[in-house]
């Protein structure tokens, strides 16, 4: 009995070391700059923005910040911002995590810079897509989803203003994501009109 109780305490020990060792190493490596806080990877060469902390409006998300890459937006680091209007991705960004722009109720455009290998905001779409799945990530209350996406995420809508619209074409992903989540769907049409359905 003693032994397994020892044995357990040293499991316990190993674990809240390590524990320390990660978080010691996250605030070494966190940094700040203007409206952003990051923390620099281990290559060292490279950052994820963790956490925005400016008021919002037209934001363009840096390429470089210090000298180093912006490559990943991490989990929440936009969240909540409802001042944020317009927000623009740099095309080196090769991971955004869930909900990285969830609860930004006033955002109403968001661009992919041409270039970028991993996301799209193609035909114009205000939203961001996966290229090599097709899969919606985020959108905004002026997302028009192309006919091309296949499949839309869970958290792309989250928090988005309450009188969302969004558009798509018929018997599409769009349509069906609007009625499972009951979204007001409005029809792109060919000839450019629309048909708002509840």
């Amino acid at each position: 009995m003693r032994g397994r109780k020892r044995l357990l305490a040293g499991l316990l020990a190993i674990l809240m070391a390590f524990a320390g060792l990660s978080l010691y190493s996250m605030k070494k490596n966190a940094a700040e700059s203007g409206d952003y806080q990051y923390v620099v990877s281990e290559d060292g060469a490279s950052l994820t923005i963790t956490k925005y902390t400016g008021s919002g409006g037209a934001v363009v998300i840096p390429s470089e910040m210090d000298g180093k890459k912006v490559t990943s937006i991490g989990h929440g680091a936009f969240s909540d911002c409802i001042g944020l209007s317009r927000v623009e991705i740099p095309r080196g960004v090769i991971e955004i995590e869930d909900s990285a722009f969830s609860g930004c109720s006033g955002l109403e455009s968001i661009k992919v810079a041409e270039g970028n290998g991993t996301y799209d905001s193609r035909e114009d779409c205000n939203a961001i897509i996966q290229t090599e799945t097709n899969e919606l990530l985020c959108g905004c209350k002026n997302t028009k989803i192309p006919e091309s996406v296949t499949s839309i995420g869970d958290y792309a809508f989250l928090g988005c203003s309450k009188s969302l619209i969004i558009y798509g074409f018929p018997s599409s992903e769009a349509g069906r994501h609007a009625k499972e989540n009951s979204i007001t769907f409005e029809i792109i049409a060919p000839a450019g009109t629309s048909t708002r359905q509840a």
